[in-house]
């Protein structure tokens, strides 16, 4: 089976269900994104983080929105709106076509589980993050669920805890989101 989301299903990606569990203001707070951040939204789908991301990082800041599907970035240029502000970059999987340290905070939602190689993967980011900035994750809870992804393709935040702990990030911040979700933040030591 599959990991990667079918870019046929996009419109699962902004319902009213995944609103209540997925609250985007809630979620940036969290991280503590501010007007002048450079912030990467990498997997960003249809915009769903990337669009508020980038009010709240306002002129000053910029927001790269980042997937390694061009349909998936076409779809947010073309609704969401007038954003000067977001820099829609197609990746590669293990990618991340940045300069080194480009960015205050990397996030990603709900890519962790689609993932071949995390340890690969979690290095790439910490590259594009600068001195001290901030990694945040949310992805699916490791149990059965009645959508998302199967079991087998989710990972338990303890993994993802200890993996990125291995890659000498410091993470100060790991939660549940509406019984479903994961939230964890972890900054570069």
């Amino acid at each position: 089976m599959e990991k990667k989301f079918d870019v046929k299903k996009l419109e699962k990606l902004d319902n009213p269900m995944r609103r209540k569990l997925l609250p985007t203001a809630e979620i940036l707070d969290r991280i503590g994104i501010r007007s002048g951040d450079k912030f990467a939204d990498i997997g960003c789908g249809i915009g769903y983080f990337s669009i508020p991301a980038s009010e709240t990082v306002g002129d000053r800041g910029l927001v790269i929105a980042m997937d390694i599907s061009q349909t998936m970035l076409d779809y947010l240029m073309d609704h969401g709106g007038d954003k000067k502000n977001i820099s829609p970059v197609k990746s590669g999987e293990n990618t991340l076509p940045l300069n080194d340290g480009e960015v205050d905070i990397a996030f990603m939602c709900n890519v962790v589980h689609e993932l071949d190689n995390r340890e690969i993967f979690f290095k790439e980011v910490k590259r594009i993050v600068r001195g001290s900035g901030k990694l945040a994750i949310v992805d699916f809870e490791k149990k059965t669920g009645s959508f998302g992804p199967p079991l087998e393709h989710r990972v338990a935040k303890e993994v993802v805890v200890e993996e990125l702990e291995r890659e000498g990030l410091s993470v100060e911040a790991c939660e549940n989101i509406s019984g479903e979700f994961y939230f964890i933040c972890a900054r570069r030591v």
